[in-house]
């Protein structure tokens, strides 16, 4: 049985500049860096049992050259604290996005990163300020 998302970990033929643009995007700061081969973080949450716990993410450089046609098979799910705040920043950043909508689930708002990525924005319910 699943408990937690331990980490995503995307791999890219260009990982230093797909970083660089998750770190434009998002305003990631990344934790740690290998020869511009490996960028990585940890995103940092309380459980229910109010242990701490974490989620890495990391972009690291694809063992085998990854085709420019291959077909995206995912999506991930990024939440936000914000979502007005960082459709703002993706704007002033220059980066395309669709949305937001607003459901009974949250405030969505999707963009894809350089290398065809599909990403969705969340922010909860709970934490939206309209």
């Amino acid at each position: 049985m699943i408990e937690q998302i331990g980490g995503v970990f995307l791999y890219s033929n260009s990982p230093k500049a797909l970083a660089e643009w998750y770190q434009k995007a998002f305003q990631l700061e990344y934790q740690f860096e290998m020869e511009d081969s490996l960028f990585g973080l940890s995103l940092f949450y309380t459980d229910e049992q109010q242990q701490k716990r974490y989620v890495v993410f990391s972009i690291a450089k694809a063992k085998e050259p990854l085709s420019e046609s291959r077909e995206k098979t995912f999506t991930l799910n990024l939440r936000v604290k914000d979502m007005d705040a960082q459709l703002a920043h993706l704007k002033q950043a220059g980066v395309d996005y669709r949305g937001p909508e607003i459901h009974e689930e949250g405030k969505f708002a999707w963009i894809q990163d350089p290398d065809g990525n599909y990403l969705e924005m969340w922010e909860d319910p709970g934490q939206q300020a309209n």
